[in-house]
């Protein structure tokens, strides 16, 4: 579900997974989300950030013997190229998901 006007991306505590670490804690600038939908058990959230908590737009969870993480946010990649917090983000990522 693509939701549209985020203002602001904050992140839910808690961030079980630790892929917010060095962030502010909050994205900016995005002009359009995409809701997570509920995972399935026996998945369960662990790290999440949205516009609400009932509206993540980025989720972390373990699968199984295995860690998924979903970014939906359109602009994301984009972002790269100047937001600290998303660097930082794709930094943290890549350290939990190379263990």
């Amino acid at each position: 579900m693509l939701g549209g006007n985020a203002e602001q991306i904050v992140v839910i505590a808690p961030d079980r997974l630790g892929i917010f670490n060095g962030t502010s804690g909050t994205f900016g600038g995005f002009r359009s989300f995409e809701v997570i939908p509920s995972v399935v058990p026996p998945a369960q959230i662990l790290s999440a950030a949205g516009t609400t908590s009932q509206t993540p737009s980025i989720v972390g969870y373990r699968l199984g013997s295995g860690i998924v993480v979903d970014v939906g946010l359109p602009a994301f990649s984009a972002s790269l190229a100047h937001d600290v917090d998303a660097q930082e983000l794709l930094r943290q990522l890549w350290t939990l998901l190379r263990r």
